[in-house]
Order: C-alpha cells, then structure tokens, then sequence
C-alpha cells in the first residue's frame, strides 16, 4: 500500500496486531496482490504508487546491474513470498534470507515504536535452502529485480564447518540468485569470531568455490564498527568470492538482534574509510536505521552504492524507496554539469501543446453549453428530435425545461472543470516533461471519448455534439501520438518525516477518495442515465413518473438521457483525472496542482449545487454526493496545502 494508505489506515491496523502476525499478514496479502492473474497485481501497484525508479538511477554494485540505490532488507520478507510484489516498489535489489543448513525456530519479534526498532531473537528464524529454492524456482521470468540471499552461519559452527554448510547452500541457490550476503552474530554467551576464524573460513570457502564453473559474488556483512576485519582477511575473503560489503548497523546481544538503530554517523566514517582504502570498485551496501531519505541520501553521497531498508519500510512506509529515489534524483540534477544537448522539437510536435488546445477545446465548450443551459436550454435539433417546440415542452410540464437546465449546467460546470485541469496539466506538467500528467490526462480523455458511444443505449444521435467530439478528437490523437519533452523540473524531495507530511497524508488519502467517488458517480450516472434515466427524486421534483412522460411524449425521456450518460462520463473522466493526479502528482512543492484541483473543482461543484436551488431541487438525498465530494476535497485541500506549498529548505527547519 503506498504511503497515504499506509500511514492513516493500514500501519495504525498492522501496529495492533503482534508483530510476527502483523508481518505474516502483510507479506501473505502482498503475495496475493503479485500472483493476480494477468499480471494485474503489477498493474495495481504501478498505478497505485508509480514508483518505479528513473532509468538514469541504473547503476552497477560490485558488478551487477542494479535498478535504482535503494534495496529491501531481508528482515521485511524473509522467505521471498512476495518477491513479484516487491519487485515494483522501486528496489534495486530485494534481499531474502536468511538461509542456514540448520534452520531456525525463534518466532520471538518486538516493535519498540519509540526508537523505531525491530528486536528477533536468536538464532533468528531462517530457512533451508532446499525451501528457498522450490520458493524461487516458482518465480515468473518478468521479476528483473536481483535477488540476494543471505545466508547464515549457526552459532555452534566451526569455520570449516560453516564453509562446508555455505558452499551447499550456495551450490543449491547459485543459479536463484545475483549474489550472496554472508552474516553471523556473536552466539549466546559466546563472542564474534576473530581475525583467524575469519581467514579459515574464507580460505576453506575459496577451496570449496575453486571446483564450482560458476563463481558466486558474494557480500561479507559486518558491522561499521569492525571494519578492520575486512582489512586484516581482505586477500582471503577475495578469494572466496566477496565483491563487497553489507556495513549493517544491528545490536546484537545473546538473545536477540535489535534491527533499526540509528548510526548514520559510525556508518558514514566506515564508509569513508572503506573507500579510502583502494576499494572504490568494490560493492558497498549500508544498512539499518535508515528511515528517512536524507539519511539514505548522506551515505549514498558518501560512497555506498546501495542503502538497504527493512525496519524503515515497516516504520515510514512503503513508500519510502520512492522517496529516496527522488531525493537521489534531485541531488544528481543538480550536481550534474552537464546539459542535454538534444535540441528542443517543435512545438506543435509536442504533445502538450495538443494537450493544451484538447483543454482550451473543453473550456470553450464548457462555456458554451453553460450559455445554452442558463438561456434556451434546448436547441432547435432537440425540438426537431422530440417533436415538440420549447413552448410545448413547457406546457408539458413547467419543471420540465428547469430539470434539464440543471443537468446541463452540472455538465457544463464539469467540462469546464477537465478543460481547466487539461490545460494546466499540459502547462505545468507536460511542458515540464512529468510523465504522469500525459498518462492522466489521456487516460481521462480516452474515457471521456469512450462515453459518446453511450448514445446507443438511449438512441439519440445529437448531430452537435457529435461535431464537438470529432474536432476534439483530433486534438486527443495529436496528443497521444505527440512527442514527450524529458524532465526539466523535479519535484522538491521529501528529505525527513514532517508533521506536514504526516497530514498531507490524510489529506492525499481524501482526494484519492473524492476521485473514487467521481469516478463512482460518472459510472452510475451513465447507467441510470441509459436505463431508468430518473429517478425518485427527479419524479418527486417533476411532479409526474417516468411511465406517464413516455406515454405522453415518447422522445424526452431519450433526451434528458442524452444529457444524463454525457453527465456520467463527463464526471467519469473527471473522475480519473482527478484519481490519478492524487496517487501520482501529490507531493512537496507542487503548488500548481493543490490550485490547479481546488479550483477545478470549485468551478465544477459551485454551479452544480447552485443551480439546484435556483431552479428549486433541493431534496437532501439527491445533494448529499455533491456536498460530500466538496467537503472531501476542501478538507484534503486544508491538510495537503502547507505540504504541496513547501519546499525542501522549509522542510528541513522544519524537522528541526
């Protein structure tokens, strides 16, 4: 779930639960979302959180490629149930593990919400490698994330005896797996091992990895603090494989392994000195207590390659490798002294040009039928269709004509609601090479299209509106096929945890329902619209049923379901627009959009429910949805404006 999920309803549902349950329960559900039929688990996840890292974060740790600088530590998924999930979180590696030839049994798991720490017992619970195997032989080719398998040496191990253990494992998962991550922790009312146990270990490995064809990049974990282990066995542990170091922040005691302790300063001076020390093409993973971006972001400018979050992701969300991807992102924007030389297409090859004339088409046509809805309501081809004037209309019943002027005027308000967020979308978001403003405002356009063929289900071809439509889309097809610029504006990274954050959560949630609820509304608009076209309501503002007005002109009730399915799809396209940009477009900075939707959809609301009480519709039932639709959206408003107005050197005095 992403972020505005996760922190207003899920973490507050998971956090009362005991922890090794709420783990089962998240990872299981998580397993269930990747194994959707179709690949729509993806799908969901693409278009819930859009998170996956820009191609320019590519990069090689300790010779294999990896997607992006943030990976997922082993603590969060252990078994590798969910790797097809995890997969489009934005991770450049997916760590599970650990693997022992004798697995463990502790289920002991504690959450210390205070520090934000993780505490497992030991030994921790693992698996065997014969498991893992059969787990991730079962793996889909399309999961292109590297997987790394940590393995673990038991407590009671000899050095020889945990090389001979290692191997086997290795030799089981050699050809699951991109590399390997060696650990161990001092055993109960034992130590850690020393310098000699470790060169044992590593040379017996090396003679055990000299018969195999195919050699395994292995990853020595080791505390900051004992990086001069790595200096005093460094020709041993190449030997054996080791292409880098995971430098893990943990407390072990002899009971337990404490996950998530800040030491941002131990890591970094490790780091330095790793680096220092001729290692620079090595890799070089840092873990533990990275819960926000600008610590991820402080060790990745000094050196690491990767920063690997496990209890930061159950404390600060899910969204969090996103959050670090963009920070990252951002940094190399601007530290980066070199410019696309690639000139500029021309304007009309862009697609947010057309993007922008398909708005400006809207708005236009907004006003249009608002002049019509305010003055004649109907036009001449509706007389000539029902086969009444607009007098006989009016003789037929007095509400009639003011009951489709509301109608049309909510429809009006509507259009002109996307032509504004079109335009806007195209002029901050398109012009500015924002993918995600292209797919939103296609994906609305494509449905609003999509609606004219409602016609059919209530067989009236309104021959002007069929000429809208054509014009404008022409305008949608140079916009699909149109050029897209690259990025030229970021959004500000969200660097730490701000209570401005934290409320732009609520706040992002309720606009992710008001689009919901657009998108419902359009939905059953449309099919009460092509089907019973009224309502209760609507009868009881009548004064007649819907059976009567058949019976005594058979072609209006055609009508006002003309303009009920293009109301439905109208609000349906709102609908999208405005979903979308909420999953995607929200975030620090972004002022343009918190105005851009508040005031779309002001203009869409204020004639929708003003023209109710002008023309006397004022049954609560039938106003409730509008209201509740403003009200979410103000309120969202209210919570995401100090958010989406910030900047990120507002954002970092105010996580002081």
């Amino acid at each position: 779930m992403p972020d505005w999920f996760y922190r207003t309803i899920s973490r507050p549902m998971l956090f009362a639960l005991p922890p090794r349950q709420a783990q089962r329960f998240a990872v299981e559900f998580m397993s269930v979302v990747g194994r959707l039929p179709l690949g729509l688990g993806a799908t969901f996840i693409d278009l819930l959180g859009h998170m996956h890292p820009p191609e320019s974060l590519r990069a090689s740790c300790g010779g294999t490629m990896i997607p992006g600088p943030v990976g997922l530590g082993h603590l969060v998924d252990p078994s590798g149930e969910a790797i097809r999930a995890w997969s489009r979180f934005g991770f450049g590696l997916i760590e599970v593990g650990p693997v022992s030839s004798e697995t463990g049994n502790s289920n002991h798991l504690a959450r210390n919400s205070a520090t934000e720490t993780i505490t497992e017992g030991t030994p921790p619970l693992t698996l065997s490698a014969e498991d893992l195997a059969l787990r991730l032989s079962e793996l889909p080719a399309g999961v292109q994330t590297p997987l790394w398998i940590r393995l673990w040496i038991a407590d009671h191990q000899t050095p020889l005896e945990a090389a001979t253990c290692l191997d086997r494992s290795m030799e089981t998962l050699r050809f699951k797996t991109a590399a390997f991550s060696v650990d161990r922790s001092a055993p109960a009312g034992g130590t850690h091992w020393q310098v000699n146990e470790w060169r044992q270990f590593w040379e017996a490995l090396s003679k055990h990895r000299s018969t195999c064809t195919t050699a395994a990049r292995i990853y020595w974990v080791l505390a900051p603090e004992r990086l001069s282990l790595w200096n005093a066995v460094r020709d041993a542990a190449l030997n054996a494989g080791v292409v880098g170091l995971v430098l893990e922040s943990r407390a072990d005691t002899r009971s337990t392994l404490t996950y998530g302790t800040r030491a941002v300063p131990e890591q970094l001076a490790a780091i330095r000195e790793f680096r220092q020390g001729g290692d620079s093409n090595f890799g070089l993973i840092v873990s533990g207590g990275i819960h926000c971006p600008a610590d991820a972001l402080e060790l990745l400018r000094a050196g690491a390659d990767v920063a690997l979050i496990d209890s930061g992701l159950i404390y600060s969300g899910p969204g969090l490798a996103k959050r670090i991807n963009e920070a990252v992102l951002e940094h190399r924007s601007h530290a980066s002294s070199t410019h696309d030389s690639t000139p500029a297409p021309g304007v009309f090859r862009c697609s947010w040009f057309w993007t922008l004339m398909l708005g400006v088409g809207m708005l236009t046509g907004g006003l249009m039928a608002l002049w019509i809805a305010s003055s004649k309501v109907v036009m001449p081809y509706d007389e000539v269709y029902c086969g009444l004037t607009r007098n006989q209309l009016v003789a037929l019943n007095p509400k009639l004509l003011p009951f489709m002027a509301h109608d049309r005027v909510s429809l009006a308000g509507t259009m002109l609601t996307i032509g504004l967020l079109y335009a806007a979308f195209a002029w901050f978001g398109g012009r500015r090479g924002q993918h995600w403003s292209h797919v939103a405002t296609q994906c609305s356009a494509g449905v609003g299209f999509f609606s004219f063929f409602l016609f059919l289900g209530f067989d009236y071809f309104d021959p002007f509106h069929a000429f809208v439509t054509a014009i404008l889309f022409q305008l949608f097809i140079q916009a699909l096929v149109g050029q897209q610029l690259p990025i030229v504006h970021h959004h500000a990274p969200e660097l730490c945890e701000t209570a401005e954050w934290r409320r732009g959560q609520w706040g992002q949630l309720l606009w992710v329902i008001h689009g919901l609820g657009l998108l419902a509304a359009g939905g059953i608009i449309c099919t009460v619209g092509i089907g019973e076209v009224l309502v209760a309501t609507d009868e009881s503002f009548l004064g007649v049923s819907s059976t009567t007005i058949r019976e005594i002109a058979p072609r209006v009730l055609p009508l006002v379901a003309h303009d009920r399915a293009t109301l439905g799809g109208m609000l349906a396209a709102a609908g999208v627009l405005y979903l979308l940009a909420s999953l995607w477009g929200v975030r620090r900075g972004e002022a343009w959009l918190w105005h851009t939707l508040v005031w779309g959809g002001i203009l869409s609301y204020a004639p929708a429910i003003g023209v109710h009480f002008i023309v006397g519709y004022v049954e609560w039932i039938h106003l409730l949805p509008a209201f509740l639709g403003l009200g979410l959206l103000l309120i969202g408003a209210l919570l995401n404006r100090r958010w989406m107005w910030g900047t990120a050197a507002r954002q970092v005095a105010d996580s002081r």
